[in-house]
């Protein structure tokens, strides 16, 4: 198994959320778009008519909160979890008896 430092993770932390950041702004653009044709009404491609408005605006609002993290708060989590993983393996159970 594969573990991260602090820094580490916190940096894998704001990787995430800019990724989430740059699918915010593309689900945002689809809305506007849809919203756009279907007001005007114009024709949709057959790709815009497979869109469920309730998916596109449940997806939004994940990436919405995704992107609401603070670098702050993402070491905060990032150190918790960095310590609950260091508290698993110097449990009694996994710790070796050499002496």
């Amino acid at each position: 198994m594969m573990t991260f430092n602090s820094s580490e993770q916190a940096a894998l932390a704001v990787i995430e959320r800019e990724v989430s950041r740059i699918k915010l702004r593309e689900k945002a653009a689809t809305i506007l778009v849809l919203w756009w044709k279907r007001s005007n009404k114009l024709k949709l491609t057959r790709r815009q008519e497979d869109f469920d408005r309730h998916t596109l605006r449940r997806e939004f609002l994940e990436y919405k909160l995704d992107t609401m993290q603070e670098v702050e708060d993402l070491q905060v989590v990032c150190t918790t979890n960095s310590d609950a993983q260091h508290a698993i393996h110097t449990t009694p159970a996994n710790r070796t008896h050499a002496k």
